[in-house]
């Protein structure tokens, strides 16, 4: 994002996050945002626009976390020009810090979360999809490297991307889906 949008290596702009408080950014952004809606409003092959990958979590009160704000803007950009496009936001680890779309007003949306780390997949994910269906929205899991996590995804009908398809046998762990 321009700016950058957290304090990793993600961005291009590690420990540079500023996005969330220089309006200059959030400005060039809703412009990007707008423009590729433009673009890409009538295309059908076009499944959706996600918005921020990975920003900042400030783990804390969801209504002054300036993703959220962010979020809300860029879905309205979006909205006055594609109305029809599926618009993901991310709460990077867990959906929690994304406000409830019905507060806000959102439709037409996936929530997206990065399922990394987690001992109980079969938890995660039974607690991933009651949300889901407690708001109505589909979940989608952007990325992960537990391969462990696809048959957990299968079973609970959860629509994923691994973070990368092929690794080599110098690899650690469960992190491609093939070697």
């Amino acid at each position: 994002c321009p700016g950058g949008q957290n304090n990793s290596d993600v961005d291009g702009t590690p420990g540079n996050y500023q996005l969330f408080n220089n309006p200059e950014y959030q400005d060039v952004m809703e412009k990007l945002w707008v423009a590729i809606a433009e673009r890409y409003k009538d295309n059908p092959v076009v499944a959706g626009y996600d918005l921020m990958n990975e920003g900042q979590d400030f783990n804390g009160d969801i209504s002054a976390d300036p993703r959220n704000a962010i979020y809300d803007r860029m879905y309205h950009a979006i909205r006055n020009v594609d109305p029809n496009h599926i618009i993901i936001m991310e709460g990077i680890w867990e959906l929690n810090r994304l406000p409830f779309p019905e507060d806000m007003g959102w439709e037409n949306i996936i929530y997206e979360t990065h399922p990394y780390g987690k001992s109980d997949i079969e938890g995660y994910c039974n607690e991933i999809m009651n949300y889901g269906q407690l708001h109505q929205i589909p979940i989608y899991f952007g990325e992960f490297s537990d391969m462990q996590m696809l048959d957990a995804c299968k079973k609970y009908g959860i629509n994923y991307t691994t973070w990368t398809y092929k690794g080599t046998i110098y690899a650690d762990g469960t992190w491609y889906m093939y070697y």
